[in-house]
């Protein structure tokens, strides 16, 4: 990412902190952390893997919606990009000029005219279509745009069901002087946290099967090589080996959470190759109970997408416990011995993309330092 610019600085009280020894125990609480050593080890190993298949590595950004993350996954040889709205495109393309795909697809107007303008200020903008209003309304503007083709991999969630309309759509792309048809997109995402890895090894192989089968018919047609983007973190050790997919769109990887530490990577049950960079740090707020403490972090500051628990980081004698929110704005925690009044304890969110959303600012840890603040810039946008 040739940055143009630099992200706002984050209003945040913790700011005097940065770099003073002993700041992470003194953060002003609820606030969201980002180990940094846990967090560059998982950014340069998925860099690793993908390299050594060919695959283009594009990162989708809605996990962690921050510049500064997005610039070292630039440095660690991401090809480009995905981000999931056109609010997060608009976003990052003011710091830089890295290629973009809008994973979702756009039908208004006011969409079409935010299109073009972004189309002019990235090297290249790809969106996605799954029926032919899409791409006529594509083909009206006065920009030139790159598309996939939205293949409905399962989950019901786009219109392009048979490999027929997926030719009838590239026909129409290719008829548009204004549009290229850059391939398929076939993000087959009910993989990502199907647990048990012979379930998910069976249905990776379906999908695998179901998206060649549309690549080799619109390649049919094609003027060239095409593109196929998909991929998740949950499904990465059989994305690596797909036969279809060329370009790769992981994004949780760099930050993991609980539920994606419930998935299993190999036949005897392994985890994932990535750690739990991520935690919500919350503080003691009353500890006058003989069997738990409270905490100022509630349901407001973790999201649950599969009924997974918080499960706490440190200190290390309450490792992988059980926290649990109880309200809005508080937490519980149960054990002994009893964390003691204004004490620290960081918690590892269950669903990392969402929780992301509910902050503004990522507080970067090293050691005993926060060493840096990052702006959650594409946070709530659209």
């Amino acid at each position: 990412m040739n940055r143009h610019d630099t992200p706002s600085a984050v209003p945040s009280s913790n700011a005097d902190l940065v770099d003073i020894p002993g700041g992470r125990e003194e953060l002003d609480t609820p606030c969201l952390l980002v180990d940094l050593p846990v967090f560059k080890q998982n950014i340069e190993r998925a860099a690793q893997m993908v390299a050594d298949t060919g695959k283009a590595f594009t990162p989708h950004l809605k996990a962690h919606k921050t510049p500064d993350i997005a610039e070292m996954q630039c440095a660690a040889s991401a090809a480009g990009f995905c981000v999931a709205s056109i609010g997060e495109a608009e976003v990052f393309a003011k710091y830089g000029d890295t290629p973009l795909t809008i994973t979702s697809a756009t039908v208004t107007g006011r969409q079409m005219a935010r299109i073009a303008a972004l189309s002019k200020q990235v090297s290249e903008l790809t969106v996605v279509v799954d029926t032919p209003p899409n791409i006529r309304a594509l083909a009206n503007l006065d920009a030139t745009v790159s598309v996939l083709i939205d293949i409905d991999m399962g989950r019901g969630r786009s219109a392009c069901t048979e490999e027929a309309q997926a030719v009838h759509l590239a026909r129409e792309i290719m008829g548009a002087p204004n549009l290229n048809l850059a391939g398929l997109q076939c993000y087959a995402g009910q993989l990502s946290h199907m647990n048990d890895f012979h379930d998910r090894e069976e249905q990776a192989a379906a999908s695998d099967r179901r998206a060649g089968a549309f690549l080799a018919a619109v390649g049919s047609i094609a003027d060239g090589p095409l593109r196929c983007s998909g991929g998740s973190t949950g499904a990465s050790m059989f994305d690596l080996a797909s036969s279809a997919l060329t370009d790769l769109q992981w994004g949780s990887y760099a930050l993991m959470d609980v539920e994606y530490g419930l998935v299993q990577a190999t036949p005897d049950g392994n985890p994932l190759p990535f750690e739990p960079a991520l935690r919500v740090a919350t503080r003691v707020i009353s500890a006058g109970h003989e069997t738990h403490v409270i905490t100022d972090a509630g349901d407001k500051r973790f999201a649950n997408k599969y009924g997974a628990a918080p499960r706490v980081a440190s200190p290390n004698r309450y490792l992988g416990a059980e926290f649990r929110p109880v309200s809005d704005e508080h937490g519980e925690l149960k054990g002994s011995p009893l964390l003691r009044l204004g004490e620290i304890l960081e918690v590892i969110p269950p669903h990392c993309d969402p929780t992301v959303n509910l902050f503004d600012a990522l507080h970067v840890v090293d050691g005993d330092r926060l060493v840096d603040i990052w702006s959650i810039a594409a946070r709530g946008v659209y």
